[in-house]
């Protein structure tokens, strides 16, 4: 009978999970973590870490952020269609560490990149060269199972924790969801201020502290 039928041997699920393995988690950063991560987080990494805690985007979007897409006039982050996963603008208010982090970023920037974020050599970061170094201080600081993207996660979850409801939610994390058309657009006040209930909290917040202790609530 082995002569015309295969026996599969294989674990039927195993594809399944595997293509299951993106799936968003629900990992948050503690205080406790954020303490030890500031340790072992390089100097250089630090305000990409701390723009991803503020504004959720990306790590693609932080690294190929462009000068002309911070409206500081506007207090606004405008990316474009183009360069999103859901293929939609996103327009988001800054706040006051995202606005500061992000000024001296560009106020330290080398070369004649159009980039915000660059190196030593005025380049702007591969995305490798930010997740690898942040893997590495995780392990550095014994913080386990914390992936660069999981920031984006914390950031919804810091949202939901200051009443932030579903549909604001769902806009400051740049997710395509029908709910969202009709009544909201991509300007309305209500959604671009929706950012204001995390004005001082955050890793991003413990992050810029100076000395070890931790001041405020993370949440």
């Amino acid at each position: 009978m082995n002569g015309y039928f295969k026996v599969n041997t294989e674990n039927p699920v195993k594809a399944v999970l595997k293509g299951m393995s993106d799936l968003e988690r629900e990992r948050s950063v503690s205080p406790e973590e954020t303490l030890v991560l500031k340790k072992t987080l390089p100097a250089w990494l630090k305000p990409l870490v701390t723009v991803a805690s503020q504004t959720g985007f990306r790590l693609g979007n932080i690294v190929e952020l462009e000068l002309n897409e911070v409206i500081l006039s506007l207090n606004v982050i405008n990316i474009p269609a183009g360069k999103m996963k859901n293929k939609k603008p996103s327009v988001k208010k800054m706040t006051k560490l995202a606005r500061t982090t992000l000024e001296a970023a560009i106020s330290r920037r080398t070369g004649c990149t159009n980039y915000v974020f660059t190196d030593e050599n005025g380049n702007p970061y591969k995305r490798n060269r930010v997740s690898v170094p942040f893997g590495r201080a995780c392990s550095a600081a014994r913080v386990k199972d914390l992936r660069f993207h999981d920031l984006k996660h914390d950031f919804g979850t810091l949202l939901a924790a200051n009443n932030v409801d579903s549909i604001r939610r769902q806009y400051l994390l740049d997710h395509a969801d029908p709910r969202m058309a009709g009544k909201y657009t991509h300007w309305s006040p209500s959604m671009l201020d929706a950012i204001d209930a995390i004005e001082g909290k955050g890793i991003g917040t413990i992050l810029s502290q100076e000395g070890d202790k931790k001041e405020g609530s993370l949440r």
